[in-house]
């Protein structure tokens, strides 16, 4: 009954992955633009180690998108990395699995625990198909830590080296952060006794540290790795310390951390909320579950913790740490027994069908007629606007980089959009100046420069994105300047 009952939570799971499949169709969502532009911008120029100016990232997903982006043609880039951010949203569900086995010897818990992850609101129905670079940030990450955590509970040398590799991959593809989720996880094995004899071993400490100065390494061998390191760190902090918040009112502080408590919350439903019923109307103490489950509990909190208190803070950054939540949630569930583990197929059956109807029916319905389809109809009149002038994007909002991609799909295999010559960009787009062009056309947030001319205004939305023209570029559009707000 139990291996009948597993290969139903296998079949929920793999149909869940292959609807997320139909996320392809979709427009661009969000910032999803951005890497896409930045991507191409590397590739004509020939860089590889570099990462654009606006954003101080390491290149790793630059080098898992470009190569397929030039293979399959630059206009297929948005799938590309949608398929890319599937794959590791399921690879992430899979590590899981085995993780929870090796754990636990249950093959009915590693499917209810692959699935949990799976059909978690945030990760079924967004964040687990946006092409984001954080689900590959997260694969990365999860996959160090379950590797670590059964390299010692084998002992196994081996597996552990393999997590030093794949928490080297988390840095590479985001952040320095990965290295906050790794270390919490070493922090709690660390208080086990058989964990602790394993990592103390010469041979793991000196590969810690190895894998720890990775960062280091990485900085000091690339050109661009004073200013990734620059920019990197002054992010974080600018989060930690809430700089981008203005002055500091606790209570503001504190109701803005119970929003993101119960925006947590709503991300986990559905089984972190039977789980939570589970917990407080069968009295089931932590302490009452197994090690394994307790210290996932320990390692999910750990690494939630900074982000709860955090100032600023963003649910996406909770994504590594997902797949402990769920070894967490599915492991309440299992203790709870046949019951409880009915009632949550039943559950993920729900997610599965308001899956269909959000990819089929609601999300189609929005993009056509709120946001989506209206950035595509927007690129199509540049392009027919410009007809071929030097055409520029110093739009860095989400708006405008959907556009500019948008542009570089129909423009291909023309070079991709690059911010006009010159420019330097400030904290507002009114401080912002054009650059050092005199002839073409630019696409901005705001109108207040000069020299130039307003060819169209574009509402998508509740966002304004404008096309200005300089020099003889002007004389060649018939198009009536449709004046500013």
């Amino acid at each position: 009954m139990r291996h009948l009952i597993a290969k139903d939570f296998w079949l929920i799971y793999g149909v869940g992955a292959l609807f997320m499949l139909l996320s392809l169709n979709f427009y661009y969502v969000g910032e999803e633009s951005t890497y896409p532009n930045m991507f191409q911008q590397l590739w004509d120029q020939g860089l590889w180690l570099h990462s654009a100016d606006q954003i101080a990232r390491p290149p790793l997903f630059h080098w898992l998108v470009s190569p397929l982006a030039h293979l399959f043609g630059w206009p297929y880039v948005k799938e590309i990395m949608r398929i890319l951010t599937i794959l590791a949203t399921t690879g992430t569900g899979l590590m899981l699995g085995w993780l929870a086995f090796k754990l636990s010897r249950d093959h009915l818990f590693a499917a209810l625990a692959a699935t949990t992850y799976l059909t978690f609101f945030d990760v079924f129905l967004y964040h687990g198909w946006l092409a984001y670079v954080d689900p590959i940030f997260g694969f990365f990450i999860f996959s160090a830590i379950a590797l670590l955590w059964v390299a010692t509970h084998e002992k196994n040398w081996q597996l552990f080296t393999l997590s030093l590799l794949a928490i080297t991959c988390a840095f590479l593809s985001k952040s320095l952060t990965a290295y906050v989720f790794y270390g919490s996880a070493v922090f709690v094995l660390i208080w086990q006794r058989d964990k602790r004899q394993f990592l103390l071993k010469p041979a793991q400490i000196v590969g810690l540290l190895i894998a720890l100065s990775a960062p280091l390494v990485w900085y000091a061998v690339t050109s661009s790795g004073q200013s990734q390191s620059t920019g990197m760190t002054a992010e974080i902090l600018q989060k930690l310390t809430g700089a981008n918040s203005g002055a500091f009112q606790l209570g503001d502080y504190l109701l803005k951390r119970l929003s993101y408590l119960l925006t947590t919350l709503l991300e986990l439903f559905p089984v972190a909320w039977l789980a939570i019923y589970v917990l407080f109307s069968q009295f089931v103490l932590p302490k009452e579950l197994p090690n394994f489950i307790r210290t996932a509990g320990w390692i999910s909190l750990l690494c939630y913790l900074p982000y709860l208190l955090s100032p600023e803070s963003s649910i996406r950054y909770l994504i590594p740490i997902y797949p402990l939540f769920a070894l967490f949630v599915a492991g309440i569930i299992w203790q709870a027994g046949g019951k409880w583990i009915t009632r949550t197929r039943i559950w993920m059956i729900g997610m599965l069908a308001f899956q269909l109807v959000l990819f089929l029916v609601i999300f189609p319905l929005y993009q056509k007629h709120y946001r989506g389809e209206n950035y595509m109809i927007a690129a199509h009149e540049i392009t027919r606007i410009t007809q071929g002038q030097p055409l520029y994007s110093n739009d860095t909002s989400s708006p405008g980089a959907i556009v500019t991609a948008n542009l570089n799909a129909l423009r291909y295999p023309l070079p991709a959009i690059t911010p006009s010559p010159g420019i330097v960009f400030a904290k507002t787009p009114e401080e912002t100046d054009l650059g050092n062009w005199n002839n073409g056309f630019v696409i901005t947030r705001t109108v207040k420069f000069a020299n130039t001319q307003i060819v169209k205004r574009f509402q998508l939305a509740a966002d304004e994105v404008y096309l200005l023209c300089r020099g003889t570029a002007c004389n060649i559009t018939t198009v009536t300047p449709t004046p500013p707000k």
